[in-house]
Order: C-alpha cells, then sequence, then structure tokens
C-alpha cells in the first residue's frame, strides 16, 4: 500500500495506482507525439505558405525533436529537484505556448524558435517525467507498462494524423495549430496525476528495512527512531537499539554508497538543532510543512545537483553504454525522415493525399499495436529485451533502405506495419534496457542522456536529408541513407559483448 510521508509517497509497485499513472503518461505521449507524427501534413501547407523548400522546413522538426530529447538531461536534474508534477505541468504549458505564439509568426524563422525550440523544450519536460514515472512505479510488469504507456505516440500518429488533415481543411494552419495549442493544455491534469516529489528506490519485496530516498536521508532516522522509540526505552536497551539501527545503515550504504555517503552530514545536522526540534515543529506546522523539509532543504538541493552530475559521468565511462548512445544517434538520424517524407513520397508516385494521410495512421497503429504486445513479450523469462531491442533495429533499417522500391499504395503499407512494430521496440523498451544495463538508481539520468543524445541525432538528421532531397530532386538517397544509419546502430549495439566491464 502507498505510504504517505509529507509531502511525499513511497511507491507501491505493480499496483493499482500505478497502472493510473500508465494512463496519464499514455494520453502524453498520445497528444505531443501525435502532433509531432503530423508535422509532414503540416509541412506540406507550410510549403505552400512559405513558398519554400523541403530542407528549410525541414528545420522545424529537426528543432522540435532536437529540443525535445537535449533537454533531457535538463529535465533528469529537475526531476530530482521539484518532482515529475511540477516538471511535467511546466512542459505542458510550455508547449502550448509554443504553438500559440506561432499563430502570429510572421517567416518562418520565427517558426523555428516558437514551433520548433519552445515547442519541443516542452514536449521534453513532459516526456522524462512520463518516462520515468511508469519505469519506477512497476516492477514484474515492467516492460508491459512502459509498453502501453509510449504506444500513446502511436496512437498519437493514428489519430492526429486525419485530425490534422481535416482541420487544415476546415481552419487552415493558424487555426489548426490553436486546437493543437489548447489540446497540449490536457497534459496539465495528466501530470497532476504524477508524484510531487522523486524517488528511485527498488527495494526488494519483504525487506525488513525502510527505504533510503534520495529526497531525504534523513528520513532513514527518523522513521526507525519513530518505530523503535530508542530515545524513550530504558538505558540499557538504547545501546542495543542504536547497535540495530547502525547495522540497517550499513547494510543500505553496501546497497547505495552514494547516497549513504551524504547519511553523516544529515544525521550531524538533524542532532545538531535536535534541542531546538520543538520550536521548529511549531513554526513549520503554521506554515503546513514539514522540519525534515526544512532542515534538509538547502544541502539537499546542493546533493540533487552533485548526486545528478556524478551519476551522469559515471554512465557515460561505461564503453557499452557509449556504444547505446552511439547507436541511438544513427537511429534519430533516421527515425523521422520516413514520418516526414512518406506523405510527399505518396503523392508523388500519384497516390491521393487522402490516402497517403493513412500511410502514417498505419505506423501509428502498428506502433501501438506493437508497444503493447511486444512489451507484454518482453516481461516473459525467456525473452531477452536486449536482443530484441537489437533485432528491431536491424529491421527497420534495413527496411527502409529498401523503401524507394515500394511504389504502390499497398507496399507502402506493408512497409508503414513493418516500420510501426519494429520502432515500437526502441521506442517502447529503451527504460528496460536501460535499467538492465545500469540500474534502476541511475535510470533517470541515464534515460535523461539518452534522450540528449537522441537530440543530436534529431537535429541533424531532418534538415539534412532535407538537403539530400533538394540536391537531388528524390527521395531515394534520404530514404536509403537513412535506413544504413538506422541499421548500422543496431550493428554496435551487437558489438556491446565485446566491451570490458
Amino acid at each position: 500500500m502507498k505510504k504517505m510521508r509529507g509531502k511525499r509517497c513511497e511507491i507501491e509497485q505493480d499496483g493499482a495506482r500505478g497502472w493510473l499513472v500508465v494512463f496519464a503518461a499514455f494520453m502524453t505521449h498520445l497528444i505531443t507525439h501525435g502532433i509531432v507524427y503530423s508535422y509532414g501534413i503540416l509541412f506540406l501547407a507550410f510549403e505552400d505558405v512559405f513558398g519554400t523548400n523541403k530542407a528549410e522546413i525541414a528545420w522545424i522538426a529537426s528543432i522540435t525533436t532536437g529540443s525535445l530529447y537535449l533537454s533531457g538531461p535538463l529535465a533528469s536534474i529537475f526531476l530530482r529537484r521539484h518532482g515529475s508534477r511540477l516538471v511535467a505541468m511546466t512542459g505542458a504549458v510550455v508547449s502550448s505556448v509554443g504553438c500559440f505564439v506561432t499563430l502570429f509568426t510572421p517567416n518562418l524563422y520565427f517558426m523555428y524558435v516558437s514551433l520548433g525550440f519552445l515547442t519541443g523544450l516542452g514536449y521534453g519536460l513532459i516526456f522524462i517525467p512520463a518516462v520515468v514515472e511508469v519505469t519506477l512505479y512497476f516492477k514484474k510488469y515492467r516492460a508491459l507498462a512502459c509498453g502501453i504507456a509510449v504506444a500513446g505516440a502511436g496512437g498519437g500518429a493514428f489519430v492526429f494524423s486525419p485530425l490534422i488533415e481535416m482541420l487544415l481543411d476546415m481552419y487552415a494552419w493558424r487555426g489548426t495549430l490553436l486546437i493543437c495549442s489548447a489540446l497540449l493544455l490536457n497534459c496539465v491534469p495528466c501530470a497532476l496525476i504524477f508524484r510531487n516529489k522523486f524517488t528511485t528506490d527498488e527495494t526488494p519485496r519483504n525487506s525488513n528495512y525502510e527505504k533510503v530516498q534520495f529526497n531525504d536521508i534523513s528520513d532513514k532516522e527518523n522513521d526507525y527512531s519513530q518505530k523503535n522509540n530508542c530515545d524513550t526505552q530504558s538505558a540499557g536497551a538504547i545501546s542495543e537499539c542504536y547497535k540495530e539501527k547502525e547495522i540497517i545503515i550499513e547494510k543500505e550504504r553496501q546497497r547505495m554508497e552514494i547516497v549513504i555517503e551524504k547519511y553523516d552530514t544529515f544525521n550531524t545536522v538533524i542532532h545538531a538543532n535536535k534541542e531546538e526540534e520543538p520550536e521548529v515543529n511549531e513554526k513549520m506546522l503554521k506554515d503546513g510543512d514539514n522540519v525534515e523539509d526544512n532542515a534538509s532543504t538547502k544541502v539537499g538541493r546542493h546533493r540533487c545537483l552533485s548526486l545528478s552530475n556524478l551519476t551522469l559521468f559515471k554512465i557515460l565511462r561505461q564503453r557499452e553504454m557509449i556504444l547505446f548512445y552511439i547507436a541511438q544517434i544513427m537511429f534519430f538520424i533516421g527515425f523521422y525522415f520516413p514520418i516526414i517524407g512518406l506523405p510527399g513520397m505518396a503523392i508523388q508516385y500519384g497516390i491521393d493525399e487522402s490516402k497517403a494521410v493513412w500511410i502514417i495512421s498505419t505506423i501509428g497503429i502498428s506502433t501501438v499495436c506493437g508497444r503493447v504486445v511486444l512489451g507484454y513479450m518482453a516481461d516473459k523469462s525467456f525473452m531477452n529485451s536486449l536482443f530484441l531491442y537489437k533485432v528491431a533495429l536491424l529491421t527497420s533499417g534495413i527496411s527502409t533502405a529498401f523503401v524507394p522500391l515500394l511504389s504502390n499504395f499497398a507496399a507502402l503499407i506493408i512497409y508503414a506495419i513493418i516500420f510501426g512494430l519494429s520502432t515500437a521496440v526502441m521506442l517502447s523498451q529503451t527504460t528496460v534496457v536501460l535499467v538492465e544495463i545500469v540500474g534502476i538508481e541511475r535510470m533517470a539520468d541515464a534515460m535523461g542522456l539518452n534522450n540528449m543524445f537522441c537530440g543530436i541525432g534529431a537535429l541533424i538528421g531532418p534538415p539534412a536529408l532535407g538537403v539530400l532531397y533538394d540536391q537531388t530532386g528524390s527521395y531515394t538517397p534520404p530514404f536509403v541513407v537513412s535506413g544504413i544509419g538506422i541499421a548500422f546502430g543496431g550493428v554496435l549495439l551487437f558489438l556491446m559483448p565485446c566491451c570490458p566491464k
């Protein structure tokens, strides 16, 4: 059962509240990624309005996705300090404002800042809390829960592609963006379901000791003292009580060495002010706050930043993580071009525009099915999530490289299904794979770094491939380059076992 303690709550893994968090994360992904995946349809309208080429238009998608992912480390630091709820709510407001101010754009360059940077930054501040919250709330069903949550992105592609097409016909591009701005504000109530404080514990079930949490290490001592009444026992029992407490703390030190290094500092602070405790309690009760929050606020803020920075460097020293992040860069260089380029290529092949929209919708619904089904399979003991991840990366790359050979609607639909299913694995199982490699304690920081490297690929890919299209006048070179880059990332992942520990 969930335990409330002041402003924080401990997590009941695989419980009912976890599935409510999954629903909230699903809806945030559906709205944010649904709009991003519909950029290919919006860009056709932008080309007519601004009279620009694909390379210049592609910078909007590049800056949006680049900002989304490059904001990962920043979002993970804010997450430790302010909690998932506040960070996600801020992201919803920022992305909505970005869409809204785009209505007043005088030129394409203003759109780079508003629809590109501001909206992308907001998406990034929503994305990290959503994936981290789901991962922390589950252990046994983690892969399934993550798959369902991020399936919202595919659901968004399925829903928003025809929706954006309809809105463009009815209200033109300005009216469409105004409605998108309003829809993004629906992420605010979703964010309210997330926790107000951040913890990264995964204590084994039936554990006989309390959890040490990043937010307040001094809780460990306070909780033990309250349960065992060390200070109120007889003189002979006090020594034994505190000896037992020291044993428990030593176990925690071995499990989370980085956190426990800060314990003595907090212990000194708490005991040095022990006589002032009644006065502080009275003051804090009037303010509606807790003594523990006041006693550790100043040191805690510094710890959140220094601990996060230390963890980031430790993650980057792992060679297998370096290969993983390079593979992520290669994947995102090629990932967005099929989504942006498929509608235009289909129209160039003589396929009706109304049918071309459904190619993107097919990617979306395939992604939904893939993320849920493959997420369920990944939780089974016989399934290796990392191996599944590698195979999916190779499959998506090879299939993308052969897209130029497909010239009819049926063939493109088949590709859309394969691309949707294969990319579903990468986009839904990233957090699961990261937990396998770096552990649950470092997962939030590893995810922040992952998003940063994904952002590098997303920032480079769309404009570079757009220039390649403008120079050649053909969709063949961009699709081939995209496919080879994605497949190369898969090859790198197969080399991970060769890395020394």
